[in-house]
């Protein structure tokens, strides 16, 4: 894309006076920044760089490349995780014990992110509360089935005493 400089009065300079920065690439090219991405060298009026060439601007651009590099630090450190094998197998309470110190320590010693750990805990907490409901769905069936169980006994005594009392001692049944 050409970008073209404006004179006083609006009119287009003609293409051979563009303006170029008048630094070169790592391979010795000369600079393809925009036209409308470059300023006047203050030392010099007729010279022309782009913010990456600019002598002038060594102390901004140094700024720049330490705050890039201290965001690009940043976001790995947002994603860090655990091995599997740091964790191991998930199957017990006992396990979701190990799983929460381990995690507890990744986080303490930065091995582990905050946003990571905070899904793992979750996960293992979720995991508690699924075996929880398990147990209690297992007791409540065994407690149904005992239940039954007794109330069967308990008609087959009433039918024994049933069977042994005297005819004249019976209820009338409708």
């Amino acid at each position: 894309m050409t970008h073209t400089a404006l004179l006083e009065g609006g009119r287009p300079m003609p293409e051979e006076s563009q303006r170029t920065c008048a630094g070169t690439s790592a391979t010795g090219e000369p600079c393809r920044a925009p036209e409308d991405l470059l300023q006047v060298d203050p030392e010099d009026s007729e010279s022309f760089y782009c913010f990456a060439h600019a002598p002038w601007l060594e102390a901004e651009r140094a700024l720049a490349q330490r705050k890039g590099g201290l965001r690009t630090a940043s976001k790995h450190r947002k994603f860090r995780y655990l091995d599997p094998s740091d964790l191991g197998d998930l199957d017990t309470p006992a396990d979701a014990k190990r799983w929460s110190v381990v995690i507890a320590r990744g986080l303490a010693t930065g091995r582990l992110s905050s946003a990571a750990g905070q899904a793992a805990l979750r996960a293992v907490q979720a995991f508690l509360q699924s075996l929880e409901v398990i147990d209690l769905h297992e007791r409540l069936s065994a407690l149904e089935v005992r239940q039954a169980d007794v109330e069967q006994q308990r008609a087959r005594v009433a039918r024994a005493r049933h069977a042994e009392e005297e005819p004249y001692l019976r209820r009338a049944t409708p």
